[in-house]
């Protein structure tokens, strides 16, 4: 048996928040068969809550910034843990509606997919 904070931190990004890949993140995470990890989604948080408001799944989404988790790594909880990537705008309502896509969903996309890169290369995921 694993415990519970030797488990490895998976990061996953979002993809564009007007897309599905918020959604389908998301869904993973409680698929009856979910992958034995700590995982970290970077992305919009606000695209990540509303999504699970939406689906009215049972989870407490914390966030924290890229020093919290470079330093602090990422803590062995039950909560889902987002980080809102580094350079990334912060998205108007306007710009994260499903199927609707935009120029700044389209930086964060992009800048979340740094933020991931930038995360394996220092060895935190």
């Amino acid at each position: 048996m694993t415990k519970k904070n030797s488990l490895p931190v998976l990061a996953i990004t979002l993809g564009d928040p007007a897309g599905v890949g918020p959604e389908v993140a998301v869904r993973a995470l409680f698929a009856p068969r979910r992958l034995r990890c700590r995982p970290l989604l970077i992305g919009d948080l606000d695209v990540v809550r509303a999504r699970v408001r939406r689906l009215d799944l049972p989870v407490a989404i914390e966030s924290r910034t890229m020093d919290q988790v470079v330093q602090d790594g990422v803590p062995a909880t039950g909560d889902v843990l987002a980080l809102v990537p580094s350079g990334a705008p912060t998205l108007r309502p306007a710009e994260r509606r499903p199927g609707k896509p935009s120029r700044a969903g389209a930086r964060v996309a992009f800048e979340s997919i740094r933020t991931a890169v930038d995360l394996a290369q220092r060895g935190v995921i």
